[in-house]
């Protein structure tokens, strides 16, 4: 894109690493969503605030009465720590300490892979001491969780509550029912826009936004 002369770039959850990103955004204006670098200064951010989107579904549930809470979330390393599953991971973890759960507190890895995550699913609802209540890193585990446990039997959320995040437009089918943590990704979409205008106008100060999300509660919990 460097080379074919665009005026500037809008990345999405992009996975790479901010020191690659920034020899890259001194040659071209960029703006990248869903990447956590709030010291970056040569590219803007603009990212839901995922640990207050990971604290809202654990209050959420804790406030239905559930104690048992474990979650989904991806494997990573050092290399991918601003990336959405680990800030949700680490909200996760700040708000299990907040109601004094951090004992039991559990992360429960799927692959870091594309491939559908369908096998460690299924193991992770057919564990001897699943949990009561799931938060899910993704809508894009969280559906299939749903439609597992309704696979093996499993009512939701009698059996087992989830909520998952990004509102995926699947979640809200009736058969789903599937509570949901939404980004607003409408105006993270504009505030991106906007960030990037400005860069290619002049502007050299790095912004990095934090948008608020909000629970969409639905019957899964």
């Amino acid at each position: 894109m460097i080379d074919n002369r665009m005026d500037g770039l809008i990345l999405v959850a992009s996975q790479i690493p901010g020191s690659v990103m920034d020899r890259y955004a001194r040659q071209i204006p960029t703006v990248v969503v869903g990447h956590h670098e709030p010291t970056a200064e040569s590219f803007d951010t603009v990212n839901s605030d995922d640990r207050q989107g990971a604290r809202l579904a654990v209050r959420a549930l804790f406030d239905r009465g559930y104690r048992d809470i474990a979650m989904v979330a991806m494997e990573w390393d050092s290399r991918h720590v601003a990336d959405v599953s680990p800030q949700r991971e680490a909200g996760y973890l700040a708000a299990m300490a907040e109601l004094g759960l951090s004992d039991r507190a559990r992360i429960l890895r799927v692959p870091s892979s594309e491939k559908p995550h369908t096998e460690r699913l299924r193991a992770i609802l057919t564990m001897p001491d699943r949990p009561r209540a799931i938060f899910c890193w993704s809508d894009l585990d969280a559906v299939p969780l749903r439609n597992l446990a309704w696979e093996l039997g499993l009512r939701v959320p009698e059996d087992l509550a989830i909520i998952g995040y990004d509102n995926n437009p699947v979640a809200a089918l009736p058969m789903i029912g599937l509570a949901s943590v939404d980004q607003d990704g409408p105006r993270m979409g504009r505030l991106a826009a906007e960030a990037l205008l400005s860069r290619i106008a002049g502007r050299r100060t790095a912004e990095h936004v934090l948008v608020s999300p909000t629970l969409i509660a639905r019957g899964s919990f």
